[in-house]
């Protein structure tokens, strides 16, 4: 059984298996169509990468390293994700009014926020919901309280 990977090691194993620099590893990614650059690549390597690796990132560390996306994803610790939404829609949705659309989106960002916290634990700060393009900012909602018996 193969012990659980990190970025690092990724980025190791994709060094070792192109006997190159992070910086050509970048170029080759780049070559390749992925959007990611030696400097990240070299960060990651280093630990001091700072930010949650996008899904072009893992794709391309993925291929460099020889592995299977989900491999680092799992590296990453993030969830993998499964295909595009858009696709497993249902024809005529691009036909949709206006309103029908932001609710749908609406309804998305809801879905999304809700399983981020539950991945997290937290689900007792659920941000209000807002229309597409809308700032939560912009929208503050009172808290409700329980009906206490009289």
């Amino acid at each position: 059984m193969e012990e659980k990977q990190n970025l690092q090691d990724l980025v190791e194993r994709a060094v070792v298996r192109h006997d190159t620099s992070v910086r050509q590893l970048g170029f080759m990614a780049q070559e390749r169509g992925y959007k990611v650059t030696g400097t990240t690549i070299g960060h990651i390597r280093a630990g001091t990468y700072k930010y949650t690796p996008t899904r072009d990132t893992l794709a391309a560390l993925a291929w460099l390293a020889g592995v299977h996306e989900d491999r680092a994803f799992i590296a990453a610790g993030l969830p993998i994700p499964g295909p595009p939404l858009a696709d497993e829609l249902p024809p005529g949705v691009d036909n949709l009014s206006p309103r029908a659309r932001r609710i749908i989106i609406d309804l998305a960002r809801h879905l999304v926020d809700v399983e981020s916290k539950e991945v997290v634990g937290n689900e007792d700060s659920t941000a209000p919901i807002t229309r597409a393009g809308e700032s939560p900012a912009t929208k503050v909602q009172p808290r409700s309280t329980p009906n206490k018996a009289r």
